[in-house]
């Protein structure tokens, strides 16, 4: 494969995943944040999203 024939990394072609991944960095850390100060609903959000990020990951194990 010549040179020609790669594709470049654009950040046009990728700015929605890279401004989604931001964002919800900030949204995640700022549940974190509440979650530290005794926020029990942040807390609770919090536990939701770990648990299911790590039930997402798990499955693509066992599927893949």
């Amino acid at each position: 494969m010549n040179d020609e024939s790669r594709v470049p990394f654009r950040l046009r072609d990728h700015i929605g995943v890279i401004s989604g991944l931001l964002l919800g960095s900030v949204a995640f850390l700022f549940v974190v944040a509440l979650a530290i100060l005794g926020d029990e609903p942040a807390l609770t959000l919090l536990v939701v999203i770990v648990v299911g990020i790590a039930l997402i990951a798990l499955g693509t194990r066992i599927r893949g």
